[in-house]
């Protein structure tokens, strides 16, 4: 749905909306970006069914491999609610304004804290890398949260965390940083 639910390891399924939006997007891809989007063969997913379905949607012939660890971040007690929810509650209120006046640093009670979040999701990646590293291109479809922990360390643009602001079905063409790349 559009209501902007905490849902980080919640397995909800795209909403008609999301399919048409990542429907859209991949279109614009294949468009914008045709020989990148035919060296696609193998795509890296989250394990989480509406990253299972973009995924086929962007790359409907290619290999999907699913990487446990490439899930969002487990939002604890925070999941499943808006942040409008979250700040009416009395039993919620005080710990989630806590964690975003911590930009979010805060360990997420029944959940994971941000640092461990990128931990997990940056490790995996270098497993990725590793196996791939004869492989140009690498095609991974996951969440935004991380996107954002991966590009935050992996990009050769270098910009924060926050600052790469993934959306829903965003694409992005990003170089690998050399070093990062060779494990260095």
């Amino acid at each position: 749905t559009l209501e902007r639910r905490y849902s980080g390891s919640i397995d909800v399924p795209l909403c008609a909306h999301g399919i048409a939006h990542a429907q859209e997007s991949a279109a614009a891809l294949r468009t914008e970006q045709p020989e990148l989007y035919a060296e696609i063969r193998r795509v890296y997913v989250s394990p989480l069914l509406r990253c299972q379905q973009t995924a086929r949607i962007f790359f409907p012939a290619a290999e999907l491999i699913t990487v446990p660890d490439l899930r969002e971040i487990n939002f604890g007690i925070f999941e499943g609610h808006t942040a409008a929810e979250l700040s009416a509650c009395a039993e919620l209120s005080a710990v989630y304004q806590s964690w975003i006046d911590s930009y979010c640093e805060l360990p997420i009670p029944n959940g994971e804290s941000k640092s461990a979040f990128c931990t997990r999701v940056q490790a995996s990646f270098r497993t990725i890398l590793k196996k791939e590293c004869k492989t140009d291109t690498i095609a991974v479809v996951a969440h935004g949260g991380t996107n954002m922990a991966l590009l935050e360390v992996f990009a050769a643009e270098r910009k924060s965390y926050w600052e790469w602001d993934m959306q829903a079905a965003e694409w992005r063409i990003v170089p690998v940083l050399t070093a990062v790349h060779n494990g260095e």
